[in-house]
């Protein structure tokens, strides 16, 4: 069975300038909560609703779509990030789920960034498109 692989990278971006040791710390612990974010019941859950309404007779449950997707990170000072790769049989399950994943990502991370925003450290979380592989 041929299987497509689409994703969607996040940069994980300081708004402000801050010193080098200080970025680095916050962006690498920001990091780490959105892949603790990502592999939560609750997360996909949640994908899991948004995904299914976007296509009739659609069942994914959240445990379909989280062994579907995987996340991949890199703490590369000059461009730290994240991967999010969904795989598939179908191309058009697998970028739409991508989609739904990332879109969801950024709702997600807007409320991250509520909560943990002072006036020197905020953050900036900005998904590439996907693409199918």
């Amino acid at each position: 069975t041929e299987t497509y692989n689409s994703s969607a990278k996040f940069l994980v971006i300081m708004d402000e300038d801050n010193s080098k040791s200080t970025e680095a710390n916050f962006v690498k612990e920001a990091i780490h909560s959105y892949l603790e974010i990502f592999n939560t019941t609750k997360f996909f859950n949640e994908v899991s609703d948004a995904f299914n309404s976007q296509g009739e007779g659609r069942t994914y449950t959240a445990a379909n779509l989280k062994s579907m997707t995987r996340v991949q990170s890199s703490t590369n000072e000059d461009a730290p990030s994240f991967t999010i790769v969904v795989t598939s049989s179908s191309p058009d399950i697998c970028y739409e789920l991508a989609n739904t994943v990332a879109n969801h990502m950024i709702e997600k991370s807007l409320d991250y960034k509520k909560l943990y925003s002072s006036n020197s450290l905020t953050l900036s979380l900005t998904p590439n498109s996907s693409q199918i592989f």
